[in-house]
């Protein structure tokens, strides 16, 4: 494949035309679009994304059934994150507003020992000012 042996005079663009030349002569559309993938990736070590973008739609991508399973795992994590600041916001707030701690786990879902911490971390907070 052009991305592992490289000719020292080839511009990235050429480097990168290469290997989507030889990933287009694969007909399986689902190993072309995850071979696309995974070159995209490694091409993104070396060159810049506007240039791997140039060359690889997103739509080419999505083909790819790796390529949508780290779609929605990033989507996962990136949603329970949300919602894991969102908690910590939310019970940060009562805390401050003279809450009790069952309360804040009740309404926040977050653990109580996650509470507690929490409001110790006030409590540091207040003495240090």
């Amino acid at each position: 494949m052009p991305l592992t042996k490289q000719e020292e005079t080839k511009q990235p663009n050429e480097i990168i035309t290469s290997a989507i030349n030889v990933i287009d002569t694969i007909t399986d559309p689902v190993l072309k679009a995850n071979v696309l993938s995974a070159m995209s990736i490694l091409a993104a070590e070396k060159y810049s994304k506007d240039l791997i973008k140039k060359y690889v739609r997103r739509d080419q991508l999505m083909q790819s059934a790796l390529f949508q399973e780290w779609v929605a795992d990033f989507v996962e994590e990136a949603t329970e994150k949300a919602i894991e600041e969102t908690q910590e916001k939310m019970a940060i707030a009562m805390l401050c507003e003279g809450d009790s701690i069952q309360k804040v786990v009740k309404i926040s879902e977050l653990s109580i020992k996650k509470v507690r911490e929490l409001k110790k971390s006030l409590a540091e907070l207040d003495t240090t000012e």
